[in-house]
């Protein structure tokens, strides 16, 4: 409970912070209170939670306050500004992120035109308009606050200094992704390619417009972003392999090392970040010889991803990862126990399936305005496909790495499984409603949402005599 509580209320204080200003006094009277609630109110466990609230709360606030800060800030709204720095990251077609060295150190995002191909660990000179806060697009703004960049600029000019620039992981990393990426354009066909890295590493940004359309409308877009599956998958083959030779214990530091490399070709995106984190705590668990908790794991991991980056607590992708995992923590048992009736694989199927989609749904009518109607069958029949699809594509990239003939010997068995799961896609994406616009959902109502399915499961683990007795032990 402290770890739940504690985490819930940095992430308020962070949450606070973005929106209200308060000077410091205001932190230090409130952390001074809550330190003192703690050292006095030892015997009363209500308070020392309350205190442990109050004071993550505060810490939050001020871990976002200090990220808000900063000289490069100042540049928003002065008219045009002249950037020197290396592109770190692309968010998605021409929108990139920039670490800024000079006039000072920052990141600023560039909204550049789409056909512009920068890679990572180009230095550029870049001039443009940064964008003050108050003329920012809604979307632009989502992005900033994701990504924590002090400055946003529209359609910079952009002069390309040098390339290998930065750090020589993160390039290693991505040339082994680029690597891979030609690999499988070479012996998978064009439509297909990028698909497969989709399902391996995660990614959208090669898919044909039709294909990414298909998957977004018939609600099997996440199939294509790296999370906890990957990871599970990946942590769970490695450690079969090595076990026999190794030894269990022995064979977890290799497992950690996998988990983290597989992140960093995925990119290290806010679900693949997530998911790392959770299995490294997993592993952990293992190594020390105590039970894993999926759920103490994810609040961990959300804690570690906002210490270090404040602005992951505006990242939608973030977000939907966070609320789906605790779905199929929390809320997937009591769907399951619902749905006991069904043969046992249809019943797991269809438990995630409803799970997954009745733990994003707010948040995605929040975002976007809209649902597709046939998320759940379509999640059910892609399920199988998606780690066909994905073991599949991985056979082909180590076999072509061996000997070309090989590689396109498994390519068209991949190719085919490949084409299912984009069938599947297309033909959900086709039915009547499958891009339902029912307009943005208010943030009351979804905050209404969750705490309606909090108190549902709170319901769920009551029985009616301890209700009775929580009842009248919170009446006058």
């Amino acid at each position: 409970m402290p770890l739940y509580l504690g985490v819930a209320g940095w992430l308020s204080g962070l949450l606070y912070a973005a929106r209200w200003d308060s000077p410091a006094s205001a932190y230090a009277a409130t952390a001074i209170a809550a330190l003192g609630a703690l050292l006095l109110g030892r015997a009363d466990r209500r308070l020392v939670l309350a205190a442990v609230f109050l004071l993550a709360l505060t810490l939050g606030a001020v871990r976002m306050d200090s990220a808000l800060s900063g000289a490069l800030r100042e540049y928003a709204g002065r008219g045009e500004v002249q950037l020197r720095g290396v592109v770190a990251h692309q968010r998605s077609r021409g929108v990139y992120l920039l670490d800024v060295e000079s006039p000072s150190k920052g990141t600023a995002l560039l909204l550049t035109r789409r056909g512009s191909k920068l890679r990572l660990g180009d230095l550029l000179a870049v001039r443009g308009v940064a964008v003050p806060e108050a003329e920012m697009e809604p979307f632009e703004k989502g992005l900033a606050r994701a990504t924590g960049a002090a400055l946003v600029v529209r359609a910079p000019r952009l002069e390309f200094l040098a390339t290998g620039r930065g750090s020589r992981l993160s390039l290693a990393l991505s040339g082994v992704r680029v690597r891979a990426s030609l690999l499988l354009e070479r012996h998978l066909p064009r439509r297909y390619s990028p698909v497969a890295e989709g399902l391996m590493l995660g990614g959208s940004l090669r898919l044909d417009p039709d294909v990414k359309l298909a998957f977004r409308r018939s609600g099997t877009a996440h199939v294509l972003a790296a999370s906890g599956y990957n990871i599970s998958i990946v942590a769970g083959l490695l450690l079969a392999l090595l076990r026999p030779l190794l030894g269990a214990r022995r064979a977890l530091p290799f497992v950690l090392l996998a988990i983290f490399v597989y992140a960093g070709l995925a990119g290290f995106s806010s679900s693949i970040v997530r998911a790392a984190l959770m299995g490294a705590i997993g592993v952990g668990a293992l190594w020390a010889g105590r039970p894993r908790d999926s759920g103490r794991a994810l609040f961990a991991a959300a804690l570690v991803m906002t210490v270090l980056d404040p602005g992951a607590v505006f990242d939608i992708g973030a977000q939907l990862s966070f609320v789906a995992t605790a779905g199929l923590v929390w809320l997937y048992p009591v769907v399951s126990r619902s749905l006991g009736w069904m043969w046992r694989p249809l019943r797991e199927a269809l438990g995630v399936a409803l799970t997954a989609q009745a733990a994003t749904l707010p948040l995605g009518l929040y975002y976007f305005g809209g649902l597709s109607v046939w998320a759940v069958p379509a999640n059910m029949v892609i399920a199988p496909l998606v780690p066909a699809g994905m073991l599949l594509s991985a056979t082909t990239l180590l076999a072509a790495l061996m000997w070309s003939p090989l590689g396109s010997a498994f390519g068209w068995l991949t190719t085919a499984v490949l084409a299912a799961n984009v069938g599947v896609a297309q033909t959900m994406a086709a039915l009547p409603a499958s891009d339902l616009q029912t307009g943005q959902l208010g943030l009351f109502p979804v905050v209404g949402y969750y705490a309606t399915i909090l108190l549902i499961l709170w319901f769920s683990t009551q029985s009616p005599r301890a209700f009775i007795v929580a009842v009248r032990r919170a009446g006058p």
